[in-house]
């Protein structure tokens, strides 16, 4: 069967207190998986993905000191994202944590040889 060979790398943000960080995208990126590990015990606390075009995964729960919770939604819809434009990880509810998104470059990002 072929295939198409993409890098895959990680991009994370610190989510302190329920705060926002954001990343500026240096290459169109697409968001294929992500996570959270929560640093602190605050219940009810969520982090999602976004990206200038809506949300890419739905709340993540980061409730629970040392917790890992992976998005069981990535909306294929909103998980691109151009050169130049945000990539956040948005905590809500008093949300610690560190947040990963699982990113691939597409083929039109990658310079050929």
């Amino acid at each position: 069967m072929a295939g198409t060979l993409y890098p895959v790398f990680l991009i994370q943000g610190v989510v302190v207190a329920g705060g926002t960080t954001t990343h500026t995208v240096v290459r169109p990126l697409v968001i294929i998986d992500a996570g959270v590990l929560a640093t602190a015990t605050n219940g009810g606390a969520t982090v999602k993905v976004t990206t200038a075009t809506g949300d890419v995964t739905e709340a993540m729960v980061c409730a629970t000191d040392t917790n890992v919770v992976r998005a069981g939604v990535v909306l294929a819809t909103t998980n691109s994202a151009a050169t130049g434009s945000t990539l956040s990880f948005v905590g809500g509810n008093g949300a610690d944590g560190i947040a990963t998104a699982h990113v691939i470059l597409p083929a039109s990002a990658i310079p050929l040889p």
